[in-house]
Formats: structure tokens, sequence, C-alpha cells
């Protein structure tokens, strides 16, 4: 038997002092009613807990997390899910650091429970844990695009992952330019390797995230005048 569990995050561009969301799935897509359901979290180092608005509240150990739902605390009864039926758990956090070498941030819920088949003698089944949760989950943002290097504004890449290597690419593949992000928010001056102002026309930019592998490219149109 199995219960469908997933691990979802919501929240803006992670900065300190963000708060980001957590929601916590199960679905009991079994034939059978299940009852004494634990569920564990361990938050990403640099998350804290700050609480929940549902009525199963955790009990919080730094970053650890457990709800143990023997008894609804709702009704004061056993607690059970049947078939079918599905609980949600929101988990509010705030982000106190940032560290570009940890990042992006990663979580994993743990569930355990009885069911039908369960005796002494057979003994219990192994938990069941959710695929890995990232954040940030949303595309980097590129802004001004067109870019005017003569205004005096830089232009940004937003919401990017710390560590992430940028890259600035003339259409033909020559790179013009490489920054490191040290941070969420990277600027660029429109200036290539040698210091030197690009000219107009298109570009192409390339964001790897060298945590997960993944990258973001996009089109980025430079140009001239005040």
């Amino acid at each position: 038997m199995n219960l469908d569990i997933s691990l979802i995050t919501t929240g803006a561009a992670p900065k300190v002092g963000a708060t980001v969301s957590y929601r916590i799935h199960i679905e009991n897509n079994t034939n059978e009613t299940v009852n004494n359901i634990a569920i564990w979290d361990t938050l990403p180092a640099g998350m804290t807990y700050t609480g929940s608005p549902e009525v199963v509240k955790p009990t919080v150990a730094g970053n650890y997390l457990s709800w143990d739902l023997t008894i609804d605390p709702s009704t004061g009864n056993p607690y059970l899910l049947g078939p079918g039926q599905i609980l949600d758990i929101q988990v509010d956090v705030v982000i106190n650091s940032i560290d570009p070498a940890s990042m992006p941030f990663t979580d994993v819920v743990g569930v355990d429970y009885n069911d039908p088949m369960y005796t002494p003698a057979v003994g219990k089944h192994p938990p069941l844990y959710s695929k890995d949760s990232f954040y940030p989950i949303g595309d980097p943002v590129v802004y001004p695009n067109p870019y005017n290097p003569d205004s005096g504004v830089p232009l940004i890449f937003d919401n990017v992952v710390p560590g992430s290597l940028i890259q600035i690419y003339t259409l033909s593949g020559e790179r013009v330019a490489a920054i490191q992000a040290p941070a969420i928010k990277v600027t660029w001056d429109g200036k290539n390797t040698r210091g030197i102002i690009v000219s107009p026309g298109i570009y192409y930019f390339v964001i790897h995230n060298q945590t997960t592998g993944q990258a973001k490219k996009g089109k980025l149109f430079v140009i001239h005048g005040n």
C-alpha cells in the first residue's frame, strides 16, 4: 500500500527575511483506511519555522518538525485517513541566511502510518518519502530588456540561484561576459571581458545552475543612445 506524498514550496525570489510556505500533501490512494500517521521534516539550513494556519501543529526541535496524528486534535477521536481522502498541511518558514554553496534549498518530507496489513508478527512497512522539493522554483528574470548601457542603469538578473554562472554570448557564439552569481540578484554594466561596452545588437544569455545542472537561456537586446 502507498500514499501519494508531495511537498510543494511557494514564495518570491529567495532573500534573507523572505517568507516561504511549504505544503505537505498526502493522499490515501489505497482501498484501506490508515491511522497513526506520523510526519517529519527537517527544514533546510537557513530556514526557521514560523507557524502554520492548520489545526494540526508540529512539534518543533530546531529545524526538525514532526506531527503525531494518532488523535485528531479537532475532535479528540483517533485520526483516520480513508480511501481517497487528502491531508494538506501548510508550513510557513522564514529565510534567515543563504549559503550559495547549498543552494537551491532542498527538502524532503517523510511519512509513516499503520494499515490493516500491520500486525506485530508482520511488522511495519518502511517509511515513505516525498520527492525532493527545490526552492526557488521560479525562472530567472532579466530586465530591462532591451537594455541601454548608456542609461547608467545596470542590467539585472533576478531570481538567480547563488553560485550560478551567467554567460552572455553574441549570436555567432563569442562569449562577451561571464558572471559568477554571488547572490539572488546580479547586475551587468554592459561591458565585455576587456571592460569595453558591447555594441548594440542581439545577444543571448545562459544561466547555468551548477548545483542542479539546469540551464536557463534567453535573448538580450542591447541598444545605445540617450
